[in-house]
């Protein structure tokens, strides 16, 4: 059964721009989808929903976050997007947090991780690689863990690298 709530002013509002075939539904008021909601471009009429409640449906959908404060007086202003797949052709497979404002991508899942790429546990510890990370950051691979440390030339630093890896031992504390 599908179903949609509308306050009175939203059903007058959907009404009115039907009648004078308005190309877009302006609403003042609040407004409830029951049971789904599909948004986006290629949502169809009778949609197939599987236990989501919100769709979101398009070439490389986004949801972006337009934050109206201003930065004057110490409030954050950061606008913020959800990325689903680059747009362009032979892009990455990813999902993504964008920092709109600053344009840079702080975060990125590539669609081919593997499970537990990165687990954070209740508790803060980080596993990469494992699901029950044991300590702060839990490092677990069926051959030769191990870390990287790159010392990049910025800030007019000599570049330096280290690599550390675990095989059939374990360093003191």
């Amino acid at each position: 059964m599908r179903s949609i709530s509308l306050s009175l002013p939203l059903a007058a509002a959907l009404w009115s721009s039907a009648v004078t075939g308005a190309s877009a539904d302006f609403v003042i008021a609040d407004a409830i989808a029951t049971p789904k909601l599909c948004a986006g471009t290629n949502c169809i009429d009778g949609e197939v929903y599987g236990t989501e409640q919100i769709k979101v449906k398009g070439i490389s959908p986004r949801l972006s976050f337009d934050d109206l404060s201003s930065n004057t007086g110490g409030y954050p202003f950061h606008d913020w997007q959800l990325l689903v797949n680059d747009a362009d052709q032979f892009g990455r497979n990813l999902f993504a947090v964008n920092n709109l404002t600053l344009n840079r991508m702080p975060f990125a899942i590539e669609g081919a991780a593997p499970t537990n790429a990165l687990y954070v546990a209740g508790d803060g510890n980080i596993g990469i690689g494992t699901a029950l990370p044991a300590s702060r950051l839990h490092i677990a691979s069926p051959a030769f863990p191990g870390m990287k440390f790159d010392q990049t030339s910025a800030g007019g630093r000599t570049p330096y690298t280290w690599d550390m890896y675990g095989y059939e031992f374990e360093l003191p504390c």
